[in-house]
């Protein structure tokens, strides 16, 4: 994948959910990921959805179970073709972006 497409589709981002739709759409175009989803992580370890699938999928139905298992772990986590990535700063876990690659 060409990184500068990445780095300019997320040059004008503002804020989280804005940096992860760009990033999701731009690896999406690419032909890296089938599509994805992120969540953020609150108070309590609780989970937001910030970006959801843009396309019908399997993914759906696993996203929320393998970024829960993510953010506990607190690293990736893969289930065929998903995988979840935890986001960290530091020891925190900021957000978790479940992927698919099929």
């Amino acid at each position: 994948m060409d990184c500068l497409r990445l780095a300019e589709a997320l040059l004008e981002a503002r804020g989280r959910q804005e940096v992860f739709r760009r990033a999701l759409a731009a690896l999406e175009e690419a032909g890296v990921i089938r599509c994805g989803e992120a969540y953020w992580v609150g108070e309590g370890l609780s989970l937001f959805q910030m970006q959801a699938c843009r396309t019908t999928c399997p993914l759906v139905a696993h996203s929320r179970a393998l970024a829960e298992e993510a953010l506990r772990r607190g690293e990736k986590v893969e289930e065929g073709p998903f995988v979840a990535l935890p986001v960290h700063q530091g020891a925190k876990t900021l957000a978790v972006v479940v992927l698919s690659l099929e």
